[in-house]
C-alpha cells in the first residue's frame, strides 16, 4: 500500500476475537458498509472462505467487485468456487527450520545459556486464484 501510495484505514482493519467464531455476521456488515474497500486479506483461510461465501450471498461480484486473499494455502482453498487466492506457507521448511532449532536447544541443553534467540525468514508465496485478478484490477481510490 506504501508503495502505490495507498494510504491504510484503521476502520477498514478488522480485530475482532469474535471474527474467528462468529463471522459470518461481522463480514456481512462489513461488506455492506458504505465505503467497503475493493479487496480483502484475511488472516486465515478459513476466513477468506466465508468473505466468499458471504459477499457471492449479498451479491458481491468476486473478483470484480471485490478480491480476496487468505492466508495459509489449505487445500480447500482450490476447490471452492471461486477459488481463493492464498499466501502459502513454505510448511517443509518451516518443519525443518523448527527441527533444527530443536537439535540446537537440546545440544545446548547443558549450558548455562538459559535463552536461545533464533531468527529465520522463510519466503512465503503468493497462489494467484480465482478470487483475485492482480494483474487486470485497478483501486478504486
Amino acid at each position: 500500500m506504501i508503495k502505490y501510495n495507498i494510504k491504510c484505514r484503521d476502520e477498514f482493519i478488522l480485530k475482532d476475537d469474535h471474527l474467528i467464531y462468529n463471522s459470518s455476521e461481522l463480514i456481512h456488515k462489513y461488506l455492506k458498509s458504505k465505503n467497503r474497500p475493493d479487496a480483502v486479506f484475511t488472516m486465515t483461510d478459513t476466513i477468506g472462505h466465508e468473505v466468499i461465501s458471504v459477499g457471492k450471498n449479498i451479491g458481491i461480484d468476486i473478483p470484480n467487485d471485490l478480491g480476496i486473499i487468505g492466508f495459509s494455502d489449505n487445500i480447500i482453498s482450490g476447490y471452492i468456487s471461486p477459488s481463493l487466492s492464498s499466501i502459502r506457507q513454505p510448511m517443509d521448511e518451516i518443519g525443518m527450520e523448527a527441527a533444527k532449532i530443536l537439535m540446537e536447544l537440546i545440544d545446548h541443553n547443558n549450558e548455562d545459556k538459559a535463552e536461545f534467540d533464533h531468527t529465520s525468514l522463510l519466503r512465503p508465496v503468493l497462489i494467484e486464484r480465482e478470487s483475485t485478478n492482480l494483474l487486470k484490477r485497478k483501486p478504486r481510490h
